[in-house]
C-alpha cells in the first residue's frame, strides 16, 4: 500500500503536571475556522487575532547565526520567525507546504516560508480546546488528541469540519499521537485500564493494542508515541522504559529499561531515539533490541526529538537551544540558541522547525 504520509511529525513536552480527567466534551463533528474565535493575550498583554487569522509584521523577522563550537560550526544559518503570539505553542508537524502547530486554544498552519497563519480548528468558550498532546499530518488531514475535549480528532488540511475519531477518558502525555498509512495511534487510559490504542484514519471502532495495563497502580502511562511499518513504540517515564507492541496488537516488549525520565521519541528504519529529560541525554537503541547508546549527554532539558537520514534533532527547553547530532554519534551542533522554551520539533529536506512555549513563536532555521 502506498503510504499517504507526507509529513514528518514531531512532538512537544510539558514539564508540569498533565491535564486531569474530566467529562467527555468533544462533539462528533463541529465547524472549524474563524467562527467563534476569541482574542488571545500575548505575553505583554496585547491582542493577537484579526478575524481568526494570526499575522506577523510585514515580512516577518529573520536573523543570521553561526553555530557554536562543535559539529558543523562553520555553516552560516538563517533563523526565521514564522509566526508569533501563538498561545503556548506546543506540538508541531510539517508537510511539503506548511507547518502545523497546536496551542492552548487552536490548531493553526503557516506556509513554510512564513506568511499568513490560518486557524484550522478552534473552540469557544475558553478551556474547551487544547491541541497539546499530539499532532500529525498526512496528505489529506491533520490529526490530534485533545486532553480537554478528551478525544482524538482530525480536520482537512485546507480547513473545514472537525471530526471526532475516538473518545478517550484520559490522554497520558504531550507527545502522544502518531499515524501511518491506515491508522492513528495513541496512549489512552479508560477507567483503570490503560492501553496503546488505534483507530482507522477514516474512523471506526478503536482497538486496544496492548493486553496489559499501561498504568500499574495508576502510575505508568505512555507519554510519547511513534510508529513504523510493523510496530508502535512509546516512552513511559513512570515505568522508566521504552516499549513496543505490534501495530495489530499483541505482546508488549521492552527495548530499554532503567531510564530516568524518557520523553520524546522518534524512529527510523533501524533504531528508536528518545530524550531523557532528567538525565539530560539523547539516546538510541536498535529496534531489534540491544544495549542503548548515549548519543549526547550534558544537555539541560531535552524535550522534542526528530530524525532524518543523517541526524537526530532535539529541543532543549532549559538551555533555549535547538540541537543536532549524527545518527551514529559524534559532535553536537547548535542550530539555534537564545529561545525562551523550545518544545516541539520537525524537519524536512532543508530546514528544522520548532515551537517556543515561552515566546509563543513558531521558528525555522535553514540549512539544517
Amino acid at each position: 500500500m502506498q503510504s499517504r504520509i507526507s509529513a514528518v511529525t514531531a512532538i512537544g513536552l510539558a514539564l508540569g503536571g498533565f491535564v486531569g480527567c474530566g467529562g467527555l466534551a468533544a462533539q462528533d463533528s463541529s465547524e472549524a475556522g474563524e467562527g467563534g474565535e476569541r482574542d488571545v493575550g500575548a505575553p505583554d498583554g496585547g491582542s493577537t487575532r484579526d478575524g481568526g487569522i494570526h499575522r506577523l509584521p510585514e515580512g516577518g523577522s529573520s536573523d543570521s547565526a553561526v553555530d557554536a563550537p562543535g559539529g558543523d560550526s562553520t555553516v552560516e544559518r538563517v533563523t526565521l520567525t514564522l509566526a508569533s503570539m501563538l498561545l503556548h505553542a506546543g506540538v508541531i508537524a510539517v508537510d511539503s507546504t506548511s507547518v502545523y502547530c497546536g496551542t492552548y486554544d487552536s490548531l493553526v498552519k503557516v506556509p513554510l516560508a512564513g506568511g499568513t497563519v490560518t486557524t484550522l480548528a478552534t473552540n469557544a468558550p475558553a478551556d474547551k480546546f487544547t491541541v497539546r498532546t499530539g499532532l500529525a499530518v498526512d496528505s489529506e488531514s491533520v490529526y490530534w488528541d485533545d486532553n480537554t475535549a478528551q478525544a482524538v480528532l482530525k480536520v482537512p488540511i485546507g480547513g473545514g469540519k472537525t471530526t471526532t475519531l475516538a473518545r478517550t477518558a484520559y490522554l497520558g502525555g504531550y507527545f502522544n499521537l502518531a499515524i501511518d498509512a491506515t491508522s492513528v495511534y495513541w496512549g489512552d487510559e479508560t477507567g483503570s485500564l490503560g492501553a496503546v490504542r488505534s483507530v482507522p484514519l477514516g474512523g471506526g471502532a478503536p482497538a486496544n493494542l496492548t493486553k496489559t495495563k499501561l498504568r500499574k497502580a495508576m502510575t505508568d502511562y505512555a507519554v510519547a508515541v511513534a510508529v513504523d511499518t510493523t510496530n508502535v513504540y512509546w516512552t513511559d517515564p513512570n515505568a522508566h522504559a521504552l516499549l513496543t507492541v505490534p501495530i495489530g496488537g499483541g505482546a508488549t516488549a521492552t527495548l530499554a529499561s532503567g531510564l530516568k525520565n524518557p520523553g520524546g521519541i522518534a524512529v527510523d528504519a533501524t533504531r528508536a531515539y528518545w530524550t531523557d529529560i532528567t538525565a539530560g541525554t539523547v539516546m538510541s537503541v536498535p529496534l531489534a533490541g540491544s544495549k542503548p547508546t548515549t548519543l549526547a549527554s550534558g544537555q539541560g532539558t531535552p524535550l522534542g526529538i526528530a530524525v532524518d537520514g543523517a541526524s537526530v534533532y532535539w529541543t532543549d527547553e532549559s538551555a533555549g537551544t535547538v540541537m543536532k547530532i549524527p545518527r551514529d554519534g559524534g559532535a553536537t551542533t547548535t542550530l539555534h540558541s537564545g529561545s525562551g522554551a523550545p518544545w516541539g520539533i520537525a524537519v524536512d529536506a532543508t530546514s528544522v522547525y520548532w515551537s517556543d512555549d515561552r515566546d509563543w513563536t513558531l521558528m525555522k532555521v535553514t540549512p539544517k
